[in-house]
């Protein structure tokens, strides 16, 4: 039984639907929050890259954050993984290597 519903945002469908992965990470350190990392390419050169995260609360999907690179110089990487790198009680979301 499905209990609730959320669209991906994908800023850059002109250059089609994005590719990508999820996972859960704790954002605010005691609930969990779906990521997704999604992308796609433009033509030949540079991907697009799309991070959200959701909560599910009281029975409901509410966006919690989003982040688009845009023409931003970051990297794409293939791997990701949520981890609590600055000891704070909340999740990061970490890039690793491709």
């Amino acid at each position: 039984m499905e209990l609730a519903r959320a669209t991906v945002p994908n800023p850059y469908s002109a250059d089609g639907p994005l590719f990508g992965h999820m996972g859960i990470m704790y954002c605010d350190g005691v609930r969990p929050s779906v990521v997704y990392e999604g992308w796609n390419r433009v033509g030949s050169t540079y991907f697009n890259l799309n991070t959200t995260t959701w909560d599910y609360r009281n029975g409901a999907i509410t966006q919690r954050w989003t982040w688009n690179r845009g023409s931003q110089n970051a990297t794409t990487f293939t791997r990701s993984a949520s981890a609590d790198v600055d000891h704070d009680g909340k999740d990061e979301l970490c890039q690793g290597p491709t």
